[in-house]
C-alpha cells in the first residue's frame, strides 16, 4: 500500500505564495508596457479590469502571504488559503484576458506596429496556474473551487443537447451564498467580462468572473427562475424565485431584479431564505440599559416611536419584533410593509409599495380599526408621517421607519417635513437608530491596542486587547462573518421635549438627548470594539471618531 504524500510545509507554501504574487506582478507590468506601446488590439477594453481588480487581487495576495505569522499555524494556513485563492483568481483572469485578445485582435497591425504574439504569456500563465491549482486544491474551500471550475467549464456548442453550465451555476451560487450568510448576489457585466460578487455585511466580495457569453446565459437562467420575459433585454424586470424551485437542489427564496446596462443585464439576487419569526425585541441585540428604555416606550398606550436607519439595517425586523411581543400580551397589532419577508406571530401584516394607491387604502383601513399597535415601514412622505402622528395622539402605539442614518437625523427629518411642532411634541416618544457593522469571524486574532486606537476608544493602551480580522474559507477570507448591530436610542424626555421645535441646533438636541439617557453611536461602537465583536477599522467605517 503506497504511503500517503506528506503534507506541504506551510512555511514553504508562504514563500511560494510570495513568489507567485511577484510573478503575477511582473506579468501585469509586462502587459501594461505592451499596451502603452500599442501592441495589443483589445487591451483598451480590459484596461479598467487590469488596472483595478486584477492588480489589487495580486497585491493583496502578496501582502497576505508576507504578513502571515509563522508562529501561528492556524492563522498562517488561513492567510495562505486567502492568498492562493486570490492568486488563482488573478491567474484565471489573465488567461481569460489573453483569450479575449486572441478573439478580437486585428489581422496584422495595430496603431502602426506589428502585434505581439501572446503565446509566451499564455504558456507562462498556464504553467503558473497549474502549480496554483495543485496547491490550492489542498487549501481552498471546496464550495468555492466547485464554483470556479464550473465558471471555466466549456459552453455547449450550437445544437448540443446538454444544458448550459449556467443552469447549474445559478443554483450553486444561491446555495453557496445562502450557506455563507450572504444577503445577495450581484452579477455585474463589464466591457468584456462579468464579475460575480456576494453581498456580505453590506460589502461586495468578488467570487468569480465569467465571459460575456456565459454571463448572458447566467442572466437568462436567473430570469427563468423568477418567471421573467426572456426575450426582453432592454427594460428592468423583477420577479420572485420560490424556495426549492430547482429540481437538483433546494435553493432559497429570492427576489431577483434585472437592470439593463451598456454592457448587458445586471442581475441582483436578494436572498430571503425561510421567513424569520421574530418574537421579542431582546432578539435584536440591544444593550440591557437600552433594552429596558425601549421596552418602557413600548409599554405606553399611545405615541410614535421612529426607527431610523439606512436600507438593510434591520428597521422592519425591529418593529415587527416589538409588535409581535405586544401582540403576545393581548394588543391588537397591524403592520403595513413595503414587501413581505419576516413573520410576526399575532400581527396582521399587509404589504404594498410605498407611494402606491393600494398602500394609502390599506393604511386608511387599518386606522379605521383603531389599532393598539401599528407598524408602518418606509414612512418617508409627510402625509404618511402626519397620519402616524395623528394616530399616535389618539392612543395607538405607532412604530414607523425613516431612511435616516442617526436618531438626530430622524428627528430633523420630522421638522424638515414641516409637521406641526405641537403635534410632534405631543406624539413623539423616541427614535431608535440602527447600524450594522460587520462582526469579526471566529478566525480573528487578538492584539494589543495601538496608542491611537486606545485614544479612539477613550482608554489607556496598557492591557487593552482588540480583535483583528484574519480571514478563512468560512468568511470568504474577509475576516468578518455576520453583523454586530449597534443602536442609538433617543427618548423624548424632560430635557429634550421642550426643544422639539424648529430652529434648534443638532448640538442642543444631542446634549438634551444624552441628558435623557441616550448613548450616542460612538459610545456603542467603542463598546463593540472593546468586547471583541468588531474591529476598530470597521467601527470607524460606521462612525466611531475621536
Amino acid at each position: 500500500m503506497p504511503e500517503a504524500a506528506p503534507a506541504p510545509d506551510p512555511k514553504k507554501l508562504k514563500q511560494a505564495a510570495i513568489m507567485a504574487a511577484e510573478i503575477l506582478g511582473l506579468q501585469l507590468e509586462a502587459l501594461r508596457q505592451e499596451f502603452h506601446a500599442g501592441r495589443w488590439a483589445a487591451f483598451e477594453s480590459a484596461k479598467g479590469f487590469l488596472e483595478g481588480p486584477y492588480s489589487s487581487w495580486a497585491a493583496r495576495a502578496g501582502h497576505m502571504a508576507r504578513e502571515a505569522p509563522e508562529d501561528d499555524a492556524s492563522e498562517l494556513t488561513n492567510r495562505l488559503r486567502s492568498a492562493f485563492l486570490d492568486l488563482e483568481r488573478t491567474c484565471r483572469a489573465f488567461m481569460r484576458l489573453l483569450q479575449e485578445e486572441k478573439r478580437s485582435r486585428r489581422d496584422e497591425v495595430c496603431a502602426g506596429e506589428a502585434l505581439v504574439s501572446t503565446d509566451s504569456h499564455e504558456e507562462n500563465l498556464g504553467d503558473l496556474l497549474g502549480i496554483l491549482r495543485s496547491v490550492a486544491a489542498a487549501l481552498s474551500d471546496s464550495g468555492l473551487r466547485q464554483l470556479l471550475e464550473l465558471a471555466d467549464a466549456p459552453e455547449p456548442g450550437e445544437g448540443a443537447r446538454g444544458a448550459h453550465p449556467a443552469v447549474r451555476l445559478a443554483s450553486l451560487l444561491m446555495l453557496d451564498a445562502d450557506r455563507r450568510g450572504a444577503g445577495g448576489i450581484v452579477v455585474q457585466p463589464g466591457s468584456w467580462v462579468s464579475l460575480v460578487q456576494y453581498r456580505l455585511g453590506g460589502t461586495l466580495v468578488p467570487i468569480l468572473e465569467l465571459s460575456l457569453p456565459y454571463h448572458r446565459a447566467l442572466a437568462a437562467r436567473f430570469k427563468a427562475m423568477a418567471g421573467m420575459d426572456l426575450g426582453s433585454r432592454r427594460r428592468p424586470q423583477a420577479g420572485r424565485a420560490e424556495a426549492g424551485a430547482e429540481p437538483e437542489a433546494q435553493t432559497p427564496r429570492a427576489i431577483i431584479r434585472v437592470l439593463p446596462t451598456i454592457h448587458g443585464e445586471r442581475v441582483d439576487v436578494y436572498l430571503e431564505g425561510p421567513p424569520k419569526p421574530l418574537l421579542h425585541p431582546r432578539e435584536l441585540g440591544l444593550p440591557q440599559k437600552d433594552l429596558e428604555r425601549y421596552e418602557e416606550l413600548l409599554s405606553r398606550r399611545g405615541g410614535l416611536v421612529l426607527h431610523a436607519g439606512l436600507s438593510g439595517t434591520g428597521k422592519t425586523a425591529a418593529m415587527l419584533a416589538a409588535a409581535a411581543a405586544l401582540a403576545g400580551r393581548g394588543r391588537d397589532a397591524f403592520a403595513l410593509l413595503s414587501h413581505l419577508h419576516h413573520e410576526a406571530p399575532g400581527v396582521s401584516v399587509s404589504a404594498a409599495p410605498p407611494g402606491s394607491k393600494e398602500r394609502a387604502e390599506l393604511l386608511k383601513a387599518m386606522l379605521e380599526r383603531k389599532p393598539d399597535v401599528l407598524v408602518i415601514a418606509e414612512a418617508a412622505d409627510p402625509e404618511t408621517v402626519a397620519a402616524a402622528l395623528q394616530a399616535a395622539s389618539r392612543g395607538s402605539l405607532v412604530l414607523a421607519s425613516l431612511p435616516c442614518d442617526s436618531a438626530l437625523a430622524g428627528l430633523r427629518r420630522l421638522f424638515d417635513m414641516e409637521l406641526a411642532p405641537d403635534l410632534v411634541r405631543q406624539a413623539l416618544l423616541g427614535v431608535l437608530a440602527l447600524r450594522l457593522p460587520r462582526r469579526l469571524c471566529a478566525c480573528h486574532r487578538a492584539d494589543a491596542a495601538k496608542p491611537e486606537e486606545a485614544v479612539l476608544l477613550g482608554g489607556e493602551p496598557a492591557g487593552l486587547s482588540l480583535g483583528r480580522p484574519v480571514g478563512c474559507p468560512a468568511c470568504l477570507h474577509t475576516g468578518f462573518r455576520g453583523t454586530a448591530p449597534v443602536f442609538e436610542l433617543l427618548t423624548a424626555g424632560q430635557n429634550l421635549k421642550p426643544l422639539l421645535k424648529p430652529g434648534v441646533s443638532d448640538e442642543e438636541w444631542s446634549a438634551a438627548a444624552q441628558a435623557d439617557g441616550m448613548a450616542p453611536f460612538r459610545e456603542n461602537l467603542a463598546r463593540l470594539v472593546r468586547e471583541g465583536l468588531t474591529s476598530a477599522a470597521e467601527a470607524r467605517r460606521w462612525g466611531l471618531a475621536a
